[in-house]
This record gives C-alpha cells, sequence and structure tokens, in this order.
C-alpha cells in the first residue's frame, strides 16, 4: 500500500487524534474543524467525506483514500453532523447565497486572505447520506465576515 501524502496523513491524524494541544484555547470540536479547513486550503486539493454505511466512511484528499481505524470511525460517527453543522456556520458568515445548516451548496471565505476561501457542498439532512465536500478556491460570491465563532462550539 503507497504512503499517504503530507496532506493526506494531516487529515488522517486529524481525524484520528481529534485535536491537538496547541488550539487548547478553543472547544474541541470547533479546532479540529479549523484544522481540517486549514489542511485542506494547505493542500490545494479537495477534501471529501461521506458516510457510506452504518459505521463506514469514504475519505478522500485530492482522490487519495484516507482508511481510518475502527476507533477513529466510531468518533467521526458521533461527530461528523456537528462539523457539518460547524462548517455550514462559517459558510453562511461570508457566502452570499443562503447555506442551510442541512446542507446545499456555495463559496465561502476562510483564512486570513479574504480571497481565499472553499466552494462547498454538503448534506447534513437525515434522509440522505451525510456528505462534505470542499474545494480550496478563489472566491469571488462572497460578503465581509460580520461575526466569528471561534470560541463556541461543543466540546467533544
Amino acid at each position: 500500500m503507497a504512503e499517504l501524502s503530507a496532506g493526506a496523513q494531516k487529515v488522517k491524524l486529524i481525524l484520528e487524534e481529534g485535536f491537538h494541544a496547541d488550539r487548547a484555547d478553543i472547544p474541541p470540536l470547533v479546532a479540529m474543524t479549523d484544522l481540517l479547513l486549514e489542511v485542506t486550503q494547505a493542500s490545494g486539493a479537495t477534501l471529501s467525506i461521506k458516510r457510506t454505511g452504518e459505521k463506514t466512511f469514504a475519505i478522500t484528499l485530492g482522490g487519495e483514500a484516507i482508511a481510518l481505524d475502527d476507533e477513529s470511525a466510531s468518533r467521526l460517527i458521533r461527530l461528523f453532523r456537528p462539523i457539518l453543522a460547524r462548517v455550514a456556520v462559517l459558510a453562511s458568515e461570508t457566502s452570499t447565497s443562503p447555506i442551510s445548516p442541512y446542507g446545499g451548496a456555495g463559496e465561502f471565505q476562510f483564512g486570513s486572505d479574504p480571497a481565499l476561501g472553499f466552494k462547498l457542498e454538503f448534506n447534513n439532512d437525515t434522509r440522505k447520506p451525510y456528505e462534505l465536500n470542499l474545494t480550496p478556491a478563489t472566491v469571488t460570491h462572497v460578503k465581509e465576515r460580520t461575526t466569528t465563532h471561534e470560541t463556541e462550539g461543543p466540546a467533544l
């Protein structure tokens, strides 16, 4: 089996470990989600996470498959919908199109450069498989961020 790229290794570590001690100043779920966004943005590749079964996920970064151990997959089952909700909040802050917490598509700004962000497609509706697709992009259809939620969010 081929070794994972640096970006895929980081995504795997975040999903397995949850968050890093250097981000202990913010709630773990917020830190975990923000780290996933930062790593995805730095990689320049699309992150795709899809729940494919009761206890399984298909996770890729730039098409590179990322496998999780059973314990990490079980944790992700509990955390995936809150992660999707966190992304929806971030997206709704700067997207010019409405982003529902239950799913949708659009683009949003993320990070210190106002021109950088993500194209987003996700589903957080119980009637379909939960899914998240984030593609780093130069964003053009965004509004200025008016709030921040860096210190809000549930603990793991």
